[in-house]
């Protein structure tokens, strides 16, 4: 563990001045960034830490389903990652994000890029997000909630394998391809896999780019084939400290292939953003298999405003969202950071035919403060309902860093 930590340090370290010719400017701007003077060269060291706590209970008619909660009270770390990304040559891109959650060191992301090809325009290798939700799109540091909807249940947010990305009509049309391999995110080699891979692929527009107002709209299907024809798709509440995996398929055998869309839309305006997603999976099972087509799915819709004026912006089809900035940092004096309040419906209905997994709806009613544009404050309460089951009630809150 110290070994792989000092390791990291050092490259962080030496990787600005590797290859630079000219003298390198060092600044901080959202994280510790150095860059040559022709811009050629660039890295980036930043982290992130988020700290939660919840409160939870369930109502009688829940308890007499599952049993009492072992405890209605929970605190985790829910990241601690470092990350270091940068650009060598102006046209090589590279990223590696480290994570360091329930005692254990792990990859959330490591990826070699060529930018700029012709006709092609960019590709990436490694560990990387399927180019398949917009929500997952977003980083994890720039959420409007603690959790993401249902639909990162569907299917892994990171995977390894090749994406092809590129922008067209001065980055009004986006449009992502990849090719991954369903190993496990630590053993790119895993003999688990063979046989198994997805077909991602994901077209963006963004019809509407104002001053005061954008609007981004897209749709991505992706065909996954599991390499030991199972799969299994099980949903929390969108509050990750509960233990209690309401709704389960289980594992689903005999399983052929899937064929996964989602359709997608965020529209801004000042301080005003609504966003929703759509994502269904349908499920072909083997000819020996009695019920040979399942499907599920899962939405959501979310509204956020800005008390204090700030606005949250679109950064490009790839990565979503950018921090919101507060117009004053909180300094105990004058400046007071930026307010937003936010509310959100989804549900994932896990039924199909005969396979009865569950349906749950969540509302989510949410107050962020942001300190400043690198810390924030976020409280949640979400109220859960199974369907023919009972309800359940979450209090959350997170203090997060990420720079």
């Amino acid at each position: 563990m110290k070994l792989f930590v000092k390791q990291i340090l050092f490259l962080a370290w030496a990787l600005p001045f590797i290859g630079f010719s000219q003298e390198t400017s060092v600044d901080w701007k959202s994280g510790l960034t150095f860059q040559s003077t022709d811009a050629n060269f660039k890295m980036k060291i930043g982290g992130r830490i988020q700290y939660d706590h919840a409160f939870y209970s369930q109502n009688d008619a829940l308890e007499s389903v599952y049993g009492s909660l072992l405890t209605e009270n929970g605190t985790k770390f829910r990241r601690a990652w470092l990350s270091n990304v940068g650009t060598l040559y102006n046209n090589l891109d590279f990223g590696l994000f480290v994570s360091f959650e329930g005692g254990k060191v792990g990859f959330r992301g490591a990826y070699m890029g060529l930018k700029k090809i012709p006709f092609l325009g960019n590709i990436r290798v490694g560990q990387l997000k399927e180019p398949l939700r917009l929500e997952v799109s977003t980083s994890s540091k720039h959420l409007l909630f603690l959790e993401r909807s249902f639909a990162v249940d569907y299917a892994p947010i990171f995977n390894n394998g090749l994406l092809i990305y590129n922008d067209f009509l001065q980055k009004r049309l986006s449009a992502q391809f990849g090719l991954f391999r369903n190993a496990d995110l630590n053993k790119a080699n895993d003999l688990e896999a063979n046989g198994g891979y997805n077909i991602t692929q994901r077209i963006t527009g963004l019809p509407i780019q104002k001053e005061a107002s954008f609007l981004h709209v897209g749709g991505s299907y992706s065909f996954r084939k599991p390499s030991d024809h199972s799969l299994s798709i099980r949903s929390k509440p969108e509050a990750h400290v509960a233990e209690t995996y309401y709704i389960d398929t289980e594992t689903m055998k005999e399983v052929r292939h899937s064929n996964m869309v989602n359709f997608e839309a965020l529209y801004g305006w000042n301080s005003f953003a609504v966003q929703g997603e759509y994502l269904t999976t349908q499920v072909r099972r083997l000819t020996s298999s009695s019920e040979n087509n399942l499907r599920f799915s899962t939405y959501y819709m979310q509204a956020s405003y800005c008390l204090t004026g700030e606005k949250r912006t679109y950064k490009n089809s790839l990565s979503g969202l950018n921090a919101v900035r507060p117009r004053k940092n909180f300094d105990g004096l004058n400046g007071y950071g930026a307010l937003e309040v936010a509310a959100k419906y989804s549900t994932s209905d896990l039924n199909s035919q005969t396979l009865m997994g569950g349906a749950q709806k969540d509302v989510t009613l949410g107050l962020n403060w942001y300190l400043n544009p690198l810390t924030k404050v976020v409280l949640n309460q979400v109220w859960a309902t199974i369907e023919n089951e009972g309800k359940l009630r979450v209090f959350q809150v997170r203090f997060q860093v990420a720079f």
